[in-house]
């Protein structure tokens, strides 16, 4: 430190930016003034990331396939699957999948107590993640006061293939959207994959050269680079199918491995007064919603509005579904309702939801093609959402929305309004409503489906990893998930 003080050195990545003894009360923005700031929460069990030494080393082909792959290891005690994402080096699509890392590692290892959350199922992951006191950013600490902080650089046991989510007792996140890889795969599609790193690194410049972006089920973190490359890319005639639900809602940043979240005012954690800004930007943190920029529903055309893990719901066709500008999205479809099977609740429309707000500023040409409603009593509107027309709006408010408007800068913007919907994709051999629509929507962009829906044989099935001496025993081989 300068002035010959003795040298600082803090580990384990606490909370910085957070209310001083300075803090009055008055100031609440820490680039106004960061002596009310300038204080440090250290907590006893804060932890960065794993400074490993390495035990294994692998070599991506400069050819390989993109898609998601796995390093498998082999034991006498059975087989784990280790994920990565293998981004190409130039486009090879004109449509790429945008798989929500940043989602990923905000719910990686939660301990959901379950006095908190009751469990429907059991994964291994939780149990791991209890047992070595993993937090994730719906954890506390020891204090009680939120996690805002995670790492990259940190097991992420619930990152897998075969995860199954205890509270839905249904797979979530990344085993929901390597069924849309897998699907796209089965019908000859070749998409690009990118990640919310990607986009967060370079904006705009990572989806530029694709025609079409789709998003995975539950894009719901997003940082300030992440919002505006996408805006930028729509403004300059970019379409995006946002398949999801609760998708653009919580602000995020993100600092080499690290990322940061500040919740507010929050049924999982409330932060303390004073510290809603984020550290690594200086930003308000909370969600987009209150941010007065990038609000969810002028983008995407819905808004989140309600969750349960009640059963999920088909979606019923409305009037410009059979006869408006995009009729096409449902050739070959069901002409009343579709969607009434999925692997997530039991069909394409559940868990957490989407719809629009008469409130909210809206596309002006935002078109509503369908809607499921007829949701149990278990769902329920979010409270803290304010609604113009009352509780008989709130009432209304218990479905999810099917939309598409076209944006000024001449591309589409489709949206399913819900998190199940990706899980309600046919299986391998099998046809549905929920696949006709998407490879509607892909033939729009120039895709036809193999005659027959005959898969296309991947390019590459895997690729040796080479391992160090030192390293576990048991063998490794990277193997494609999104290609099979």
């Amino acid at each position: 430190m300068d002035g010959g003080g003795p040298d600082l050195r803090i580990c384990n990545a606490p909370t910085f930016a957070v209310a001083s003894p300075r803090f009055t009360g008055e100031i609440h923005d820490p680039r106004v003034d960061a002596d009310h700031f300038d204080a440090i929460h250290l907590h006893d069990d804060d932890f960065a990331g794993f400074d490993w030494a390495a035990d294994l080393v692998i070599s991506v082909p400069a050819d390989a396939r993109p898609g998601v792959y796995a390093v498998a290891i082999e034991t006498d005690r059975g087989v784990e699957q280790l994920p990565f994402f293998v981004r190409p080096q130039a486009p090879t699509s004109s449509v790429a999948v945008l798989l929500p890392t940043a989602t990923y590692l905000a719910y990686a290892d939660e301990q959901l107590p379950p006095d908190r959350y009751p469990w429907h199922g059991s994964d291994r992951s939780h149990l791991f993640a209890i047992d070595n006191n993993f937090l994730s950013l719906y954890d506390v600490h020891s204090d009680m006061s939120g996690v805002s902080l995670t790492s990259s650089r940190r097991p992420r046991a619930t990152l897998r293939a075969d995860y199954h989510y205890p509270l839905s007792n249904s797979p979530h996140l990344l085993p929901v959207d390597l069924q849309l890889l897998k699907f796209l795969g089965r019908h000859g599609i070749d998409v690009d994959i990118l990640t919310d790193h990607d986009l967060d690194d370079e904006g705009r410049a990572a989806i530029t050269p694709y025609r079409l972006l789709l998003t995975g089920s539950h894009p719901e973190y997003w940082s300030s680079a992440m919002m505006t490359g996408l805006k930028e890319y729509l403004s300059s005639g970019g379409s995006l199918a946002y398949l999801g639900g609760n998708g653009f809602y919580w602000v995020v940043a993100f600092q080499g491995d690290k990322m940061e979240l500040r919740r507010g005012k929050n049924d999982i954690w409330s932060g303390r007064p004073g510290e809603i800004h984020l550290a690594m930007t200086g930003e308000p943190g909370g969600n987009w919603e209150d941010r007065g920029l990038h609000h969810p529903q002028a983008l995407v055309g819905v808004t989140y509005v309600i969750m349960s893990f009640g059963k999920s719901r088909p979606y019923r066709r409305l009037e410009e579904s059979h006869y408006g500008d995009y009729a096409w999205l449902f050739d070959g479809v069901s002409p009343n309702t579709f969607g009434a099977e999925g692997g997530v609740l039991g069909g394409a429309a559940g868990y957490e939801i989407d719809a629009v707000i008469r409130s909210e500023e809206t596309p002006k040409n935002l078109v509503r093609l369908a809607v499921a409603d007829g949701f149990d009593e278990s769902f329920q509107v979010r409270p803290d959402l304010w609604v113009a027309g009352g509780e008989a709006e709130r009432t209304a408010l218990r479905r999810a929305d099917m939309t598409i408007y076209q944006h000024e800068g001449g591309g589409v913007v489709f949206s399913t309004g819900s998190v199940a919907w990706i899980g309600a994709l046919p299986n391998p051999s099998q046809d549905n409503d929920v696949g006709r629509i998407m490879l509607n929507l892909m033939g729009r962009f120039g895709w036809n489906s193999d005659e027959g829906g005959r898969c296309r044989e991947p390019a590459s099935v895997g690729f040796n990893v080479p391992v160090r001496p030192g390293s576990p025993h048991g063998w490794q081989r990277a193997l494609p998930f999104g290609a099979r």
